[in-house]
């Protein structure tokens, strides 16, 4: 979860993974996105529409996948007004990836199924959950 994308840093991140040409690479960005957005999911597609061709220009052959973005706790959705916009940003990377020839990865149910794997904050989780998350990555992956 690479929490402010936009930022060079985070792009050094991208051009230095992109560099090793890897069989996969999976992206994925968190609810926090959502509050740097601040919940405007267009230009949160914009930037992360860039972000992908930009690491497939440089790695070509590399098969793209993108998670969802995970559901907030109702409590945390409460506290957090933007948080409530994680179906709009989802609904619009799925379009994104839809019209770039990615793979989406849905991982909603696993939170949905487990409300136990919630941090205190319930926006970050457990360690439990990144078992179940890499596994859902790995069947749609195919790998």
């Amino acid at each position: 979860d690479l929490h402010s994308f936009p930022t060079r840093r985070s792009s050094d991140l991208f051009v230095n993974a992109a560099k090793t040409f890897p069989k996969a690479a999976f992206f994925t960005f968190g609810m926090n996105d959502i509050g740097n957005y601040r919940g405007n999911a267009t230009a949160f597609i914009k930037k992360y529409r860039e972000t992908i061709a930009d690491f497939s220009s440089k790695s070509p052959h590399t098969k793209l996948f993108v998670n969802s973005i995970s559901v907030p706790s109702n409590p945390a959705r409460e506290k957090n007004r933007s948080l409530n916009q994680y179906k709009k940003f989802n609904s619009s990377i799925r379009q994104m990836c839809r019209s770039m020839h990615i793979t989406f990865i849905e991982n909603n149910y696993i939170l949905e199924e487990h409300p136990e794997y919630y941090g205190n904050d319930g926006i970050h989780v457990k360690p439990a959950y990144y078992k179940l998350w890499l596994d859902n990555m790995i069947l749609k992956a195919g790998l």
